[in-house]
């Protein structure tokens, strides 16, 4: 339940629109939140279910 808490703290909540930022090739990634930029690891960021809706 740690790892929930954690996303909900940092205000990725079902419905959250997410913009990534900057995703190299290895490390964490700078996600961009309701309107706050947030580094999430690749581990936890494998958890989170993302649907598409909007253009690149």
């Amino acid at each position: 339940m740690g790892i929930m808490r954690r996303l909900l703290d940092l205000g990725l909540t079902p419905g959250a629109k997410v913009k990534v930022i900057h995703s190299g090739s290895a490390g964490p990634v700078l996600i961009e939140v309701r309107g706050s930029r947030v580094m999430v690891g690749r581990g936890i960021l494998m958890k989170i279910i993302v649907e598409w809706g909007g253009s690149p």
